[in-house]
């Protein structure tokens, strides 16, 4: 018994070795913000698919359609690189972020409206956190250049998540705390 949980292990131990070969000796940290980045992506699609229809403020529908647009499109270039790096890409959101659009679904009206630019200002402060730490930490080159050129969209998506909410202040302390923040990583 002991022998079969050894060679198990092993086994285990040589498809990791192997699978980090076939894609170029990936970080696991880059690995898992590519599955990470195109997985939330494919969230805030969902959601906007859903604002696109639903929502009552005109400024949030076109939020909503370039939310589509942009997330779309920065799914395309994590696909691609993930094609050219072995990763397997996860083939829809997490069951929290399918939860959670479900939920959102049911609203209507104003509620819906403040539920969605909530969720985005949520999402977009996780994605500047997630693609940040990808820039700052990231092995990979092709990897953090595709985070380091996603960062200016997620910003300006944060700052009209924000500004439709009416949190304008709180985008300009989210904005300082993250530059201070980020300050202090490159002091190290």
């Amino acid at each position: 018994m002991i022998r079969n949980l050894t060679l198990s292990i092993l086994a285990v131990s040589l498809a990791a070795n192997a699978r980090a070969q076939d894609s170029h000796s990936l970080s696991l940290a880059d690995e898992y913000f590519v599955m990470r980045a195109y997985s939330d992506g494919l969230a805030e699609v969902a959601k906007s698919r859903v604002a696109a229809e639903r929502a009552t403020q005109r400024g949030v529908k076109e939020f909503a359609e370039k939310m589509i647009k942009h997330h779309s499109e920065c799914n395309r270039k994590l696909a691609e690189v993930a094609g050219t790096k072995a990763i397997t890409l996860p083939k829809g959101p997490d069951a929290v972020d399918v939860a959670a659009t479900a939920r959102l679904a049911k609203l209507s009206g104003s509620d819906f409206d403040k539920a969605y630019l909530m969720a985005q200002i949520a999402a977009h402060e996780d994605a500047i956190q997630l693609y940040g730490r990808e820039v700052v930490k990231g092995k990979d080159d092709e990897v953090k250049e595709l985070a380091h050129e996603a960062m200016p969209a997620l910003w300006d998506h944060a700052r009209m998540a924000f500004e439709l909410a009416g949190e304008k202040q709180e985008y300009e302390k989210f904005h300082k705390i993250h530059e201070y923040a980020k300050g202090l990583m490159h002091v190290k």
